[in-house]
């Protein structure tokens, strides 16, 4: 600045000289010197009036940008702190999933579980005493085991008669048929219509037989007891005549 200042006077200086010069002025009186120290005084003064401006306004520069730097620092530090907190709330959300994702894994295996429980037994008569059959013609005729024991996972139905299975696997069946007029038990374990297997008894009075047999159902079969034609089946409150089943494993 110094050396501007000194060259702008040198520049005054040079033309108040150029024009004493051209005025052919050779000697310089205290007026003109007084005049030429003056227009330098008042360049002086607008110089530094102009210095003055352009400091504070490159302080005001200065401080806005301090100003602007310490609202971003701020503002990081800000979206930082957030950045940490959404970073703290995913990992308690992960967690929480974690969490039902194994209970819902849980009660699944749960309902899997209570799924594979499946046992039944049922008496012929719902109360009382008394026989059914003999019945001729043909005629087969569908047991309907109506009083239940047991109903575990209430897959056989008392008003048919009927063990639907539930899911796919290997079942157990039990018969156990007693006849107390001299005809004889004789019944049939049926499978979606067709026979399984049979119980006879001798012709006499109170004898019972039984017979059992594992068979490998899909869900849905249905498995249930006929009494053959001409033969009787017999039943009191001691529950002589049984139908009952089991899943010994699912498939």
């Amino acid at each position: 600045m110094k050396l501007t200042l000194v060259f702008l006077l040198f520049l005054l200086f040079s033309s108040g000289s150029m024009k004493l010069m051209d005025s052919d002025i050779d000697i310089f009186d205290e007026e003109s010197v007084q005049a030429v120290l003056r227009r330098v005084t008042t360049a002086l003064a607008g110089l530094e009036q102009k210095v003055s401006i352009l400091e504070k306004e490159n302080e005001d520069k200065g401080a806005n940008l301090k100003t602007w730097e310490k609202q971003k620092n701020d503002e990081i530090s800000l979206l930082t702190e957030k950045m940490k907190e959404q970073e703290l709330m995913l990992v308690e959300v992960k967690a929480q999933k974690t969490n039902l994702t194994a209970l819902i894994n849980k009660q699944k295996q749960q309902s899997i579980t209570e799924g594979k429980k499946v046992a039944f037994s049922a008496s012929l008569l719902a109360q009382g005493f008394g026989t059914i059959g003999p019945y001729y013609d043909n005629r087969v005729t569908n047991l309907v085991f109506r009083h239940v024991i047991t109903n575990i996972g209430d897959a056989y139905n008392p008003q048919t008669g009927g063990f639907t299975a539930p899911l796919k696997g290997a079942y157990h069946f039990e018969l156990h048929a007693c006849n107390k007029d001299g005809s004889g038990p004789a019944v049939m374990l049926v499978k979606n219509g067709f026979q399984v297997i049979s119980v006879w008894g001798p012709k006499a009075s109170f004898i019972s037989a039984s017979n059992g047999a594992t068979l490998l159902l899909n869900a849905r079969d249905v498995v249930y007891v006929r009494l053959y034609e001409e033969y009787s089946i017999f039943d009191n409150e001691d529950h002589l005549s049984t139908f009952s089943g089991h899943l010994l494993f699912p498939m």
